[in-house]
């Protein structure tokens, strides 16, 4: 049986807009939904709100620059995390260790490579760190190899200074085996030397650290100049070649009393893969503010670089060192900047996919509402099908009943005015069938 019309009295009429076309958006909407998670899934998630650095030792130049960094990141949102390490071997395994929880680390040049750890991207070369190789004055020595079976200091162990110490005096053929190789941390080095108790002490710090004025400023002690030094520069190419110049550290105390050719690796950053490129271009702008200014053993805008990095350099860093931080980090807040990226990366394809949905859209809306009238010409048709042959006068009255409530079902169907004529169209034909049963009931009588 028909269902009866809603009252006009009683219920509230419902336009037609919001009464179908939720029926026929709500698929569409699913979809856009669906394909919203899975741009979600598959886009790469926000950068985290937090970095763990491995620097070194409190008082060296890491544990410096890494508080200059965290001073640079904290007015972005990210907060820098410093983990103090014993140097660069550490702060290695610490990069190479997934439960370690760092994420990046200063690592001197030329003491490991991809091969060892191939697990870690390069993000930059940062500054000169030259090795400095003090003796005794009265040490009579002109080369490297003249120190062979004499007291070397080399550094603490896990130091990048005594990587780089054991890699110069491997170069001269002096090994444990013919001299007193002495580990030991800076502090004690410099003790020594001055107690007599070492002949060399080789260690890596910055030109105004206070060990190095320290040495310089003591008369029996002297700055060895390494006359070989673009030798070893060129058989290995993670150091280089810088000089002292005379008078560089004390003009009015003359200090160092001639230019000294020194060795010197150079201070990286090292990333674990997976670090997130956006965090690697806010690494590189810190890392710009901190090192990009001229020093002693560096020019101008020589670093940071991605040259003498032992590791694969990421790409986000060729980008920036090719084309500069990326756009919208030069004008807004680094979460808003990485905000407005994640958006535009999600609303490319988004659109891409939901322009094909849109043009089907309509058809099916058009459908949608004309089914609303076209589903009752099946028992119209029925009905005018039944009229065309003899039927006794109680069944033409039954179908009358039946076009009267197919009548008030229609009337009660809300359409947009753009399909008004479907609906006009609809009555007008139940209209018809009624007056050619009606005409047969007349001359039944």
């Amino acid at each position: 049986m028909l269902e009866k019309p809603a009252n006009p009295a009683t219920d509230e009429p419902t336009p037609a807009r919001t009464k179908n076309r939720p029926h026929v958006a709500l698929p569409a909407i699913l979809l856009a939904l669906a394909i919203l998670a899975l741009l979600v899934y598959f886009i790469r998630s926000a950068p985290p709100d937090k970095i763990v650095i491995a620097s070194g030792d409190p008082r060296g130049a890491y544990a410096y620059f890494a508080k200059r960094y965290q001073a640079f990141m904290q007015p972005e949102g990210v907060e820098l995390e410093i983990r103090e390490t014993r140097g660069t071997v550490e702060n290695l395994k610490l990069l190479a260790d997934p439960d370690s929880g760092v994420d990046i680390a200063f690592v001197q040049s030329g003491v490991a490579d991809s091969t060892q750890y191939p697990g870690l991207i390069g993000i930059a070369s940062l500054y000169h760190e030259p090795l400095w190789i003090f003796k005794r004055r009265d040490l009579n020595v002109a080369l490297l190899r003249d120190l062979r079976g004499k007291r070397v200091g080399i550094g603490e162990v896990g130091s990048g200074a005594r990587q780089a110490a054991l890699a110069l005096l491997g170069e001269n053929g002096i090994e444990a085996g013919n001299t007193a190789l002495l580990s030991s941390d800076m502090r004690n080095q410099i003790e020594g030397l001055r107690a007599g108790r070492l002949d060399v002490a080789m260690l890596i710090a910055a030109a105004d650290s206070q060990a190095i004025e320290t040495l310089l400023a003591e008369p029996n002690i002297e700055l060895m100049d390494v006359a070989r030094a673009e030798a070893y520069a060129r058989r290995n190419p993670v150091f280089s070649r810088v000089v002292l110049p005379h008078g560089a550290i004390d003009p009015a105390l003359d200090i160092p009393d001639s230019d000294k050719r020194m060795i010197s690796p150079v201070a990286t950053l090292v990333a674990r893969k997976g670090f997130h490129p956006a965090l690697i271009s806010l690494v590189l702008q810190a890392a710009s503010e901190a090192h990009s200014g001229p020093n002693l053993f560096d020019k101008a805008g020589e670093f940071p670089s991605a040259r003498y990095v032992d590791f694969p350099v990421a790409k986000r860093s060729k980008r920036f060192f090719k084309n500069g931080p990326p756009f919208l980090q030069r004008y807004l807040p680094f979460w808003a900047a990485t905000l407005i990226d994640r958006l535009i990366l999600l609303a490319l394809p988004l659109a891409t996919l939901l322009f094909p949905l849109a043009k089907v859209i309509p058809p099916v809306y058009r459908w949608r509402v004309r089914s609303r009238i076209y589903s009752w010409y099946e028992q119209l048709l029925e009905i005018e099908s039944n009229a065309e042959h003899k039927l006794p006068a109680g069944d033409i009255a039954s179908y009358l009943h039946a076009l009267d409530e197919m009548e008030d079902e229609v009337n009660a169907i809300t359409v947009p005015l753009s399909y008004a004529d479907n609906k006009y169209n609809l009555r007008m034909h139940i209209e018809l069938v009624r007056t050619r049963l009606q005409e047969k009931l007349k001359k039944l009588a």
